[in-house]
């Protein structure tokens, strides 16, 4: 697997609900099932026919539970040895499966795809499985353009399958390496020996390349889903498990961006909020500037100052302490002559002229402010005094 990974094809180990992970361009490669449940495998097999995706079945060779002392010349540098699998050739290794036992999985695939055809399901039957002291010279089958493999002992089967790559006998092809399963309604592959895909066995000449080759040119793989469950390092299903897993890992996702925002929003302030100004700032000076704002949107320009200016006489005539029972032409006049006597710049009788003339007009609302700061002037010099420069 981490060969195919370095060349490029990602590879997803899976310990659970293998074949749903399957898809046309990611075979379910399934390596020597000895010690898994028959239904169980034949399950796996059909739901992955029937999500389009191909099947890979690598036949077991060694039995992980039996193993043999050394040979006597595990030491002879004679060519590679079979019992390569072990770390150190003087360390006991494993016997060789009997052949009966390597041929099990064909009659499960036979079952899996009568179960995907709607068939009924065949009898058993007793597939040949070979096995080749000595090497193959000679290889046959449309892969072998790209590379040979390389095996110390070569297992292979006689079956009618499309050979991929076939030992060669003399008449045509013989024991099979890698066949395709006759017919159209299922993509099944099987690997007749372990050693072209193991750990050992991909070191060794073209090993690599062809198993490269097979899966990229023959399968069209774009990634391969490798079955743990047949080697028992199945993950019980769970909620955990499932929640990061199609469709529910939408909802998980969702929230926990939600939760992020929640954080987000909850770390932004520390204590009590800050309280919002009011709409309205609290004076006088807020009411004066609001009016004044409400009377110039409205085009009253001239009616404010002319209010303005007589809120500003009566005010003044307060000052002074003229009779209340005045009317506005004798207050105007006897303030006149108070501001002549004082000698305040402004003239309340112009004044009150100019302010006669302001129209109310957004036009005129230069006019009026230059006014009312002559009317303010006046005022402040009336209460204040004048204060020449």
């Amino acid at each position: 697997m981490t060969v195919l990974r370095e060349l490029g094809l990602p590879v997803l180990v899976s310990r659970y609900r293998s074949a749903s992970r399957a898809r046309p361009d990611q075979p379910l490669v399934i390596a020597e099932p000895t010690a898994h449940e028959d239904d169980e495998l034949i399950e796996m097999i059909t739901e992955a026919l029937g999500n389009g995706a191909p099947v890979v079945v690598v036949l077991p060779k060694w039995d992980p539970y039996d193993w043999d002392p050394p040979p006597a010349d595990a030491e002879a540098d004679d060519g590679p040895l079979p019992l390569e699998r072990a770390a150190d050739p003087k360390e006991r290794v494993p016997k060789l499966l009997p052949l009966e036992e390597v041929a099990r999985p064909l009659n499960l695939i036979n079952r899996a795809v009568a179960r995907h055809a709607g068939t009924a399901a065949p009898e058993a039957w007793n597939p040949d499985v070979v096995m080749r002291d000595e090497p193959v010279t000679r290889w046959e089958g449309p892969l072998t353009r790209f590379a040979t493999p390389t095996l110390s002992r070569f297992q292979g089967i006689d079956l009618t399958l499309v050979p991929e790559v076939a030992a060669a006998g003399p008449d045509g092809p013989g024991s099979i390496l890698i066949g395709a399963w006759p017919g159209r309604e299922a993509a099944i592959y099987v690997v007749s020996d372990p050693e072209l895909f193991d750990t050992m066995g991909l070191g060794r000449g073209d090993n690599a390349v062809l198993a490269y080759r097979f899966f990229v040119d023959e399968l069209g793989a774009h990634g391969l889903v490798f079955d743990e469950v047949v080697h028992g390092f199945k993950k019980p299903p769970s909620i955990w498990s499932d929640l990061f897993d199609f469709p529910l890992v939408v909802l998980t996702f969702h929230l926990i961006g939600l939760l992020a925002l929640g954080l987000w929003a909850a770390g932004a302030r520390f204590g009590k909020p800050d309280r919002l100004p009011p709409r309205i700032a609290p004076g006088k000076a807020a009411l004066i500037s609001n009016t004044a704002t409400l009377l110039a949107v409205g085009g009253h320009v001239g009616y404010g100052l002319r209010e303005y200016f007589k809120s500003t006489l009566r005010a003044v005539a307060r000052e002074c302490a003229l009779p209340a029972r005045l009317d506005d032409d004798e207050r105007l006049e006897t303030l006149a002559r108070l501001a002549a006597d004082r000698g305040v710049s402004e003239d309340p009788v112009a004044l009150a002229r100019r302010v006669a003339q302001v129209a109310d007009t957004k036009r005129e609302g230069r006019r009026a402010l230059a006014l009312a700061r002559r009317i303010y002037r006046f005022r402040m010099e009336m209460t204040n005094g004048h204060h020449r420069d």
